[in-house]
């Protein structure tokens, strides 16, 4: 303690910081349950849905970035801009395998069959 000082502050340890899922981070406040304590079941979906949103909005960043990698590498005729999309491609891919296979399939209104 500093002389002078009349109150010391203790100072917790840094939170790690998570490498991986989840993107968001929420606690159900009482507000958002019924009178016996549950969840509704909107509150919970709703965010999903967010997380969701922040994941498609990274996911169409790296597409974006990943685009215009393609085209300095052809107009610059850079392979190793080639083999940097590439890695970040085959990344996406390996977690895109992992999902079960009715989780790959489209759904909804905007879904559309494709045939091989």
């Amino acid at each position: 303690m500093k002389s002078g000082s009349t109150r010391e502050t203790a100072q917790a340890p840094p939170a790690e910081t998570p490498q991986a899922l989840p993107l968001i981070r929420v606690i159900a406040m009482p507000a958002d349950a019924n009178p016996n304590g549950d969840i509704f079941g909107g509150w919970l979906l709703s965010q999903m849905d967010l997380a969701g949103g922040s994941l498609a909005a990274n996911l169409d960043d790296l597409y974006d970035y990943m685009a215009r990698q393609l085209i300095n590498a052809n107009l610059q005729n850079k392979v190793e801009t080639l083999d940097e999309v590439s890695g970040l491609l085959r990344e996406i891919r390996s977690a895109w395998v992992l999902l079960p296979a009715e989780a790959r399939t489209p759904r909804g209104p905007a879904a559309v069959a494709i045939k091989e």
